[in-house]
């Protein structure tokens, strides 16, 4: 006999956590489009792609700088693994 059995989880979070949360978000979602716009930018000029280092180095530099200083106000560990999940995205389809 099979059981099946499911879990439901739900996370009750304060303003100030929806907020933080919110902003990790949009910061990973800035990195993905900020990374795929330069790789992109990389294949138009018949350069290939960036490897996953290259990017985290791009990455590092956009943390650093005052145009998007915004994101060394979320956690970093997010924003590195939107670009191993980009870097594999464009080694499957090419």
């Amino acid at each position: 006999m099979l059981i099946r059995k499911a879990v439901r989880y739900r996370l009750e979070t304060t303003p100030e956590q929806e907020n933080l949360l919110a902003r990790a978000i949009g910061c990973v979602r800035f990195v993905w489009n900020r990374a795929l716009a330069v790789q992109k930018s990389y294949l138009d000029h018949h350069c290939g792609t960036l490897n996953y280092a290259g990017l985290c180095e791009l990455l590092t530099s956009w943390r650093n700088s005052e145009a998007f200083g915004f994101l060394a106000e979320s956690p970093s560990m997010p924003q590195q693994q939107t670009l191993r999940y980009l870097t594999q995205a464009l080694k499957e389809a090419f």
